[in-house]
């Protein structure tokens, strides 16, 4: 199978210009990345998430009616139907031809499937606890598979990737929580870039815990060859290119809602203080 994609691959690059996605294409790749998933654990996230921030914002006032504010923000349909407009936008440009053919393929397949399920057992804290203890247990990662690990870390860019997004996110919600009411002006904007820049080192250091954690999850049902594959198909194709291109869209719905979120906050304790 690697050889064939990777055979695709060097005939593309003779082959002249690079073609715009097709529409049909764009779906192609939402269904392969199965994206309507993405869009489920982006709601559940999001409306725990917002919930939560009731207790420390709002002294616990919030009550059902901050949730259903919250699940406003993070209404299904709507993170759907943004989503979907991110990432038509994202990929138009592009020639998904070598993502297509990676995620098309049964060990893609299996491999987008493997991480979605990780993902889901990681939002668990007793999950997250136990694939701790376990990562940590002798022999948990042979030599070969940390390796393997750190070459599919490194080929993906997938801390750098990650930390940005959080930083953004943290600065959408900040600036939303800022922009009126109590809240406004408690943190001018080089505050807040001081205050992120203090907090990246232990932001970093725990999405490196949780990706490893994520790997972990995800591929112990693969052997190495497999492992081999995907990592060849990243540092060798342009399937990492589309996919970041995907998470720049998917990031912009999430920043809109946290910097939304933020400014909820902000309305929710005005009110209470009324």
């Amino acid at each position: 199978m690697i050889r064939k994609i990777l055979a695709t691959l060097a005939a593309l690059a003779l082959a002249g210009p690079i073609q715009a996605a097709t529409l049909a294409e764009i779906q192609r790749y939402w269904n392969a990345t199965q994206l309507d998933r993405y869009v489920e654990i982006l709601s559940d996230g999001g409306v725990d998430y917002g919930v939560s921030l009731d207790d420390y914002y709002l002294l616990g006032k919030g009550g059902a009616d901050w949730k259903v504010r919250v699940e406003v923000i993070y209404d299904p349909d709507r993170l759907s139907d943004e989503m979907k407009s991110e990432v038509r936008a994202e990929l138009e440009p592009l020639d998904l031809t070598d993502a297509l053919a990676f995620f098309e393929s049964e060990l893609g397949q299996r491999i987008v499937s493997a991480e979605y399920a990780a993902l889901d057992a990681l939002s668990h804290a007793d999950v997250w606890e136990a694939t701790q203890r376990m990562m940590v247990a002798p022999d948990a990662i042979l030599p070969r598979r940390e390796a393997l690990f750190g070459r599919l870390m490194d080929a993906g860019g997938y801390l750098d990737t990650a930390l940005a997004s959080q930083l953004n996110g943290q600065i959408a919600f900040i600036q939303g929580l800022t922009s009126h009411g109590a809240f406004a002006g408690i943190m001018a904007e080089r505050e807040m870039m001081d205050w992120l820049a203090g907090e990246e080192p232990t932001m970093r250091a725990a999405l490196y815990d949780w990706t490893r954690a994520l790997f972990y999850l995800s591929y112990k049902g693969f052997d190495d060859h497999e492992l081999e594959q995907l990592v060849t198909v990243i540092e060798q194709s342009d399937v990492i290119g589309v996919t970041s291109a995907v998470y720049r869209g998917i990031d912009r719905v999430q920043h809109r809602c946290l910097g939304e979120l933020g400014a909820e906050v902000a309305r929710s304790y005005d009110e209470d203080a009324l």
